[in-house]
């Protein structure tokens, strides 16, 4: 008799058995797998697309939605909306990937998915923002360029109003496409006008820690010729020439100075009047340098009487005065 067969086959009979307790386990563990798996948009949405309110307050209104509401909390951005901030504190949003985004108060901007790009477009409305960036997935939309990050750490500020775009460029590097052909780095800033050639001027030393404060939003000139600072010369050069002004401090991060507009047209002159020209000043006479010009000067100083001698005068002499003379003889003596 041979009995291997029927060992091999209870084995086999074992094995099925354990398997079929073993498969509906399985299964159920699939089955609850994906049913706690996340939605496919919570995997996909890069860091640079959640935007959290870190101070201050906003209003949004997404672009599929007819109503304003207040932003608290992180919101995840996948089409496109509208955000102002407050008109007293202003905002300050953090985003995913690290990177900061400071608005002014009342300023407005609209923030927008890219699909065709891993980016996110910002636009500016109206008003100014501070940027400091740690990935380069942004562009910031003007009205006179388009810019993008050129390193991963940038610092830039822009500000906006009706005419004029002020850009400023405090760590890193950017672009300001088509207005600027060439890349705009640290310490440098830019003024614009559509339609114009823009005005680049540097205005602290890239190269050193001497830098000026970026917290304080910096003035922009005015295209109004009275609102402009003049110093007339004595050359007929109609155009006026800009003059950055380098103030060094000890603060690691650049802000831009105040820039004065020089006008170089010739004053108009004065015609000559009869007026009489003035007589010339008469000069005080000269004071002495020691003694202070209205004090008068001391009294002279006096002096006591000396007081009389009290020794009393000596007494007359007492002596007796000798006896007159006489005419009598005087005695002589006889001889014998």
């Amino acid at each position: 008799m041979h009995p291997e067969p029927r060992i091999l086959g209870q084995r086999f009979s074992a094995c099925r058995r354990v398997a079929c307790l073993l498969l509906p386990a399985l299964l159920a563990g699939l089955i609850t797998t994906c049913h706690n798996s996340p939605t496919v948009t919570e995997q996909v949405t890069p860091p640079y697309l959640r935007m959290r309110l870190c101070a201050g307050e906003a209003q949004l209104q997404w672009s599929d939605a007819s109503e304003w509401i207040t932003m608290d909390g992180e919101i995840s951005i996948e089409g496109s909306g509208q955000i102002v901030a407050d008109a007293a504190e202003g905002a300050q949003f953090c985003l995913g990937d690290g990177s900061t985004l400071e608005l002014a108060p009342k300023t407005a901007i609209e923030v927008r998915n890219l699909s065709i790009s891993p980016r996110l477009q910002v636009t500016l409305r109206d008003g100014s923002l501070l940027f400091e960036a740690q990935n380069t997935s942004y562009e910031f939309v003007v009205p006179v360029c388009t810019v993008t990050l050129l390193s991963a750490r940038s610092r830039f500020r822009i500000e906006i109003n009706d005419v004029m775009t002020h850009l400023v460029v405090e760590e890193g590097g950017i672009t300001c496409a088509p207005a600027l052909p060439r890349a705009l780095l640290a310490c440098w800033e830019m003024y614009a006008v559509p339609g114009e050639e823009p005005e680049v001027a540097e205005f602290c030393d890239a190269s050193g820690t001497a830098t000026v404060s970026a917290l304080t939003p910096s003035p922009r000139p005015v295209t109004s010729p009275t609102a402009q600072e003049f110093e007339p010369t004595a050359t007929s050069t109609p155009s006026p020439t800009l003059t950055p002004t380098h103030t060094p401090t000890l603060t690691p991060t650049p802000t831009p100075t105040r820039r004065v507009v020089i006008s170089t047209r010739t004053p108009t002159p004065v015609p000559p009047t009869d007026t009489p020209a003035p007589p010339p000043p008469t000069e005080p006479p000269d004071e002495p340098p020691d003694e202070p010009p209205d004090e008068p000067p001391p009294p002279p100083r006096t002096e006591p009487p000396p007081p009389p001698p009290t020794d009393e005068p000596p007494p007359p002499p007492t002596d007796e005065p000798p006896p007159p003379p006489t005419d009598e003889p005087r005695p002589t003596l006889s001889s014998g």
